[in-house]
């Protein structure tokens, strides 16, 4: 098939070929037509014929050797997918890739959470979220949360979270960095949907 040993990971047919398909024929060939290369195993008939005979012992390891060996292969990419997201971020890198106000991005995610960045200027809208509870850590800069019975500034190494449920606006009278951590399904404006509405963020 062409395959080299040196195989990498976009190697998709290789790996296919050699970790699924060469083990399923070699077991299936065993059970029907015995091991090549003297390996046969024969019995003596009734009639006096040589036959091929299964050692039903075997042939079921070879076939628990390869579901054993398509397991790895299934969990190789779950690996790498684990691989690819333990890295380590640095936000002043990931803050400089985008200059748009009140526009999170997502920059990690875990346990069915988000976590996104935002830079912040001028007035948001009053808003609350039904479900989400949301944290607010300011990276840079001071913070308001208005709330409808008091007010809080969060400053820079702060956070604050706003239960579901409170209406808020935050404030910001100069640019605000913040990080957020919030569950996958928060819309940025909550129970409003508007211009100023991220449907789908995007990722940095």
């Amino acid at each position: 098939m062409g395959c080299k040993t040196g195989m990498s990971r976009s190697s998709t047919p290789c790996f296919v070929v050699l970790f699924y398909v060469y083990p399923l024929k070699f077991a299936f060939t065993y059970v029907v037509k015995g091991f090549p290369h003297g390996f046969d195993q024969y019995g003596t008939m009734p009639d006096g014929r040589m036959e091929h005979v299964v050692d039903p012992s075997q042939a079921a390891l070879l076939m628990v050797m390869y579901g054993i060996v398509r397991g790895r292969g299934r969990n190789a990419g779950v690996y790498h997918k684990r691989e690819s997201t333990m890295q380590v971020v640095n936000l002043a890198e990931k803050f400089s890739g985008f200059s748009e106000y009140w526009s999170p991005r997502i920059a990690g995610e875990l346990n069915g959470q988000h976590v996104k960045l935002a830079k912040l200027k001028g007035e948001f809208i009053w808003h609350h979220h039904d479900a989400e509870d949301e944290l607010f850590f300011v990276i840079k800069g001071s913070l308001r949360m208005e709330m409808r019975d008091k007010t809080v500034v969060i400053n820079e190494g702060e956070f604050f979270i706003v239960p579901h449920g409170v209406e808020h606006r935050p404030v910001a009278e100069e640019e605000v960095h913040v990080m957020l951590f919030e569950p996958k399904s928060t819309l940025n404006t909550g129970n409003i949907r508007n211009d100023r509405t991220v449907e789908k963020p995007g990722s940095i």
